[in-house]
């Protein structure tokens, strides 16, 4: 093995050992930031665990769920189908400035859309750490929130995820790059 990268130096230069290396340096970075977040979110989990009770978990999950649901298929769905609904044909490309104001509008609304859910899902989850849970169930939490502090409380810090979507937005404006860079139009 010594000998072939000797002879590889030699022949075609230290470089060429990395030749062909891109689309693996492209893969790593991702996952490692994928493995180092849930490092931390388990090393994080691990020091909750004497206050965790697994019952209000279960109570938090649906509110989790439909908030993904809810956000994720407006942020993706609506940049796709406003972005293509831009073209005036199939061929036609929308230009990174509007990509990007497409993305920002989208952004934001699919944020404040799903706002009320991101509420109701961190109120279950934090009242796990309480003796006696405030709330029975998702429904239970929706109707004392809004009977008790009305329908803006659904909405308190809600500026702080505007400010925020902006680097998301240039995520998805980014990511349509990389894919018309890559060839990657199928996706």
């Amino acid at each position: 093995m010594l000998d072939c990268i000797v002879r590889t130096v030699m022949e075609e230069g230290v470089l060429s050992l990395w030749r062909g290396n891109g689309s693996s340096v492209i893969r790593y970075y991702p996952s490692v930031a994928l493995n180092f977040s849930l490092k931390l979110r388990i090393c994080t989990g691990i020091s909750y665990t004497a206050t965790f009770k697994m019952v209000t978990f279960c109570l938090g999950l649906p509110a989790s769920l439909h908030g993904m649901i809810v956000h994720r298929g407006l942020y993706f769905g609506g940049f796709d189908t406003i972005k293509d609904g831009m073209a005036e044909n199939s061929e036609a490309e929308v230009p990174l400035w509007k990509r990007w104001v497409v993305a920002q509008a989208v952004t934001t609304s699919a944020g404040l859309l799903s706002y009320p859910l991101d509420t109701v899902r961190r109120r279950m989850r934090m009242q796990s750490a309480l003796e006696k849970p405030m709330y029975r169930s998702t429904l239970d939490c929706w109707r004392r929130i809004y009977k008790t502090e009305g329908f803006t409380s659904f909405y308190r810090g809600a500026m702080s995820n505007i400010f925020r979507s902006t680097g998301a937005a240039a995520v998805l404006v980014l990511y349509d790059e990389v894919k018309k860079f890559m060839n990657w139009s199928g996706l």
